[in-house]
Parts: C-alpha cells; sequence; structure tokens
C-alpha cells in the first residue's frame, strides 16, 4: 500500500508580500501608478522646461495647482454624487490631458498657470475618488494596508515615469515630446480604469 499525502491548496491571499499590501486595493492602485506615471513629468521636468523656454516663475506654478487641488477635494464628492465616482474620475483625467498639452505647448507665463489650474482640478478630483475605491472594499483591520497599496502605486509609476521620461527628453525628442507623450498616455489609462474599476465600480455610488 501506497501512502500519498495530500497537499493543501496553497492560498493566494497568503504570502510575504501581502503582509504589506491589499490585493482589494490594487485596482485602484494599478490606475494610480498610471495617472503618476503621466504626471511625474510636470514634478521632474517642469522646471528645466521652464528655463529653455524663458519662463522662470516656477514655483508659482506648484502654488496655483496646490490651490486648485483643495478646491477640487472639496467638490469631488458632490460631482460623484451627481454622475457617478467613474465618470468624475473620467473627468479628472480629461482635465489632466487638457493640462499636459498646454504645458507641451506653453510659451507664456499665462499657459503655465492656466495649465496648474487645471492639472490641480485633475489630480484633486481623481486623487481622493482612486483613495476611496482603494480602501472601500478593505476591513476596518485592513484600510491601513489598503492605502499603503495605493500610496506605493503611486511612488512605483512616478519612479517609472521619471526614468521614461527623462529618457524621452534625451533622446526622443525633448521637453515639448515629453508632456504630448505623458498626455497620450492617459489613453492606456482611461482603458485599464475601464477594465479595472469600470462602471459597475462607480455609477452604483451616484
Amino acid at each position: 500500500i501506497v501512502h500519498t499525502r495530500e497537499t493543501q491548496p496553497t492560498d493566494p491571499n497568503t504570502g510575504f508580500i501581502w503582509r504589506f499590501l491589499d490585493k482589494k486595493a490594487l485596482p485602484a492602485a494599478a490606475i494610480m501608478a498610471l495617472i503618476s506615471f503621466s504626471t511625474t513629468a510636470i514634478t521632474n521636468f517642469l522646471s528645466p522646461y521652464a528655463v529653455t523656454i524663458g519662463l522662470t516663475d516656477i514655483g508659482a506654478f506648484f502654488t496655483v495647482q496646490a490651490l486648485f487641488m483643495i478646491v477640487a477635494r472639496v467638490s469631488s464628492n458632490r460631482i460623484s454624487q451627481r454622475i457617478g465616482i467613474f465618470r468624475t474620475i473620467v473627468l479628472g483625467f480629461v482635465l489632466d490631458i487638457i493640462a499636459l498639452v498646454l504645458l507641451g505647448s506653453m510659451t507664456n507665463d499665462i499657459m503655465m498657470f492656466t495649465a496648474a489650474a487645471i492639472r490641480g482640478l485633475g489630480g484633486g478630483i481623481c486623487m481622493p475618488l482612486l483613495n476611496v475605491l482603494a480602501v472601500r472594499r478593505a476591513s476596518r483591520s485592513e484600510r491601513g494596508k489598503a492605502t499603503s497599496t495605493y500610496y506605493a502605486a503611486f511612488d512605483v509609476g512616478s519612479g517609472l515615469g521619471a526614468a521614461f521620461w527623462g529618457f524621452t527628453a534625451d533622446y526622443l525628442g525633448g521637453y515639448r515630446t515629453v508632456y504630448y507623450g505623458a498626455a497620450l498616455f492617459y489613453i492606456i489609462t482611461f482603458m485599464a480604469s475601464l477594465k479595472l474599476i469600470g462602471k459597475s465600480e462607480g455609477e452604483d455610488q451616484k
């Protein structure tokens, strides 16, 4: 008689990495990584880009962006209650695209500050709602992991984006190409959002 030892199936929710990350937060976190992949072009390359075209009041750009981001954060929940979370996130994408295209074509301070305001609105709309989606399904004891998953994805996207757009600036057409490319990348972000969260994640939150 041959005795065989019955093996237990491996629980996909166990493992070292899942001590720190939450699988339920991954869809929203992945979208945040894609957004930060594009928007890191602003954080990392706006200063040298602006200097090359003769614009020097770069610090004011980030001040304007921050002010409009505060306004959008206050308003994002009200907007999402009217049109749904998914549609509100897509609205944020559209605003980010407009801001990036403006930056790619800017020639003066007015264009730069307009882009700052629009980017502030876009980021202020997207980020808190994606954070809500990241933690919404987590139990109270797991919300810390869900939040860390979300922000870890932001850092990963920013790091990869900085490397990619830096290469683009140096070898594939310069800073204007960076911003047009970052705007185009939102096509991928939108398709991923449709797949990962879709209307079913947002419309029931109206």
